[in-house]
């Protein structure tokens, strides 16, 4: 019975061209449309705006006192290795690597050797050496990756610094380590 019914619906004018152009068209126009609408109702800024900075911890001035607190209690508790690890970290945070790095140094004192430590400890000193891995931020990347062979952070960085002293082949070695 349906196929009688359609048969017997008389053909729309035009309906010969082909359905396949219909549907381009509409594919093409209607983003088209939307693009415009987005543009008249919409906010076209927010595509090439730049995402809102955060506040710098530096100025907030709770966060730089409880750091600077933090500095005078190791002056009277300098073998509070866990406690130069914090104000290292702390500096780290604030953008000040030089005092970090310092502070990582009195933290590797006192605490038992750890990947971890070696490798921020590198980061901070590199950051102070115009973001250089070169000299000590090496052998301490070094350091670390004999305590751990695969710790990431060390590896990327350890990559990172063959790559600055122009031996791409180490690098891929070290990178192909993270994989595995």
């Amino acid at each position: 019975e349906l196929t009688q019914a359609a048969a017997a619906v008389p053909k729309a004018a035009g309906s010969d061209r082909p359905q396949w152009v219909s549907a381009v068209v509409i594919a093409a126009v209607l983003p088209m449309a939307a693009a415009g609408l987005y543009f008249v109702l919409g906010n076209p800024a927010a595509l090439t705006a730049a995402p809102p900075q955060q506040e710098a911890l530096t100025d907030d001035p709770q966060v730089v006192a409880m750091v600077e607190g933090l500095a005078r209690k190791l002056q009277e508790n300098p073998e509070d290795g866990a406690g130069w690890g914090m104000l290292a970290r702390s500096y780290r945070a604030l953008g000040r690597f030089e005092a970090a790095a310092l502070a990582y140094g009195e933290a590797a004192k006192r605490l038992p050797a750890s990947a971890q430590l070696l490798t921020d400890w590198a980061e901070s000193v590199a950051q102070v050496q115009g973001r250089s891995l070169a000299g000590q931020p090496t052998e301490l990347l070094g350091r670390a990756l004999a305590l751990d062979p695969n710790y990431p952070k060390a590896l990327a960085l350890s990559g990172a610094a063959a790559m600055e002293r122009n031996d791409p082949a180490t690098a891929v070695t070290q990178w192909k380590r993270l994989r595995a």
